[in-house]
């Protein structure tokens, strides 16, 4: 029926400028665009969100690359934070970080049970 009927969609850019301050590494910005229409009859926090972020590729021997970004619900204000960076530790290693932050959650947000659950993780990992 019509009620099941409805618009979501998701996009966005990333811009990348090769080669900063001259050198050999690459910094893209990232801006995106989340939308739902369905506003109260889904479970879905990211109704009217924007992501904006960078990512900066060293383009070294050890693949050494990272990701940061903001996204923020422009209905109540609400945003998160996320880091992620990894590198290669010689030929069997990487080490990876990731890092979620949580602010300003309104209690109508459906993020809002997971305010107190900012983290950072650090993992080792090792290839044979």
């Amino acid at each position: 029926g019509q009620e099941d009927s409805f618009v979501a969609l998701t996009g966005g850019f990333e811009y990348t400028r090769v080669g900063i301050f001259d050198t050999q590494m690459d910094l893209g910005f990232l801006l995106e665009y989340l939308f739902d229409d369905r506003k109260d009859r889904t479970r879905i926090p990211f109704q009217n969100d924007v992501l904006g972020g960078f990512r900066l590729s060293l383009n070294d021997e050890q693949s050494t690359a990272i990701l940061m970004g903001a996204m923020v619900d422009r209905d109540d204000q609400s945003w998160s934070f996320n880091l992620e960076a990894s590198r290669r530790i010689g030929d069997r290693w990487t080490v990876e970080a990731e890092a979620r932050f949580f602010e300003n959650l309104d209690q109508g947000n459906l993020q809002f049970a997971i305010k107190d659950d900012d983290y950072i993780q650090i993992q080792l990992s090792r290839f044979f």
